[in-house]
């Protein structure tokens, strides 16, 4: 199949950044995942004139084995936070914390900074909060509910939070039913322990 030249000179100079020494000095960390981001949402799809058949398979194979939806959120912190806020807070609780204020403030332009060393959700420092609290404000926000989040779902959220491969997992619990999103297949045996060790508690 013919290769627009156009597209294979954009997609040789997306992937030289996330490639490069963007992966190896902090001052750049930004701009490697930025590169990611337009390579995932051009239009066609750039990864697919690199040859890979989708967002799963270039992740995994060009950012260190990750899923697709581990490499957007990654991107998504990338627009909105520096280096030195993914060394304090983590990459999860800066997610979960850019979902929360978008929530209550309204959508994020694109390269909008924030500055979360002053960001308080329901009145906590954001070094005070875990990545359970942060989404359970950001449901209480949407649905302008003030009741406590689910018990199966809030017990579920912090055991994942305690496992790094578990961290993007979305868990949803309503009318006795509790489902699960993002589970990595990689992580099901870890996700399995943690479930039954966990409702094994709540219960």
């Amino acid at each position: 199949m013919r290769v627009d030249p156009k597209l294979k000179k954009l997609w040789n100079q997306e992937i030289s950044v996330v490639r490069g020494d963007a992966k190896r000095e902090a001052k750049l960390w930004g701009e490697e995942w930025r590169a990611v981001g337009r390579i995932l949402d051009h239009h066609p799809p750039l990864y697919e004139i690199g040859g890979y058949k989708s967002a799963d398979e270039f992740a995994r194979k060009e950012l260190g084995g990750i899923d697709a939806a581990t490499a957007r959120a990654q991107v998504r912190v990338a627009e909105h936070a520096t280096a030195d806020d993914l060394e304090s807070y983590g990459m999860w609780r800066l997610a979960a914390a850019i979902g929360w204020f978008e929530a209550t403030h309204g959508p994020l332009p694109k390269h909008a900074p924030l500055d979360f060393d002053r960001l308080n959700v329901e009145g906590k420092a954001l070094s005070a909060c875990s990545v359970a609290f942060i989404k359970g404000a950001r449901r209480r926000a949407l649905s302008g509910k003030k009741s406590e989040p689910t018990r199966f779902r809030d017990a579920l959220e912090k055991a994942f939070a305690k496992h790094k491969v578990l961290a993007g997992v979305v868990v949803h619990e309503a009318s006795g039913r509790t489902s699960f999103h993002g589970v990595p297949n990689a992580a099901l045996r870890v996700f399995a322990e943690a479930v039954s060790a966990t409702t094994g508690r709540v219960t």
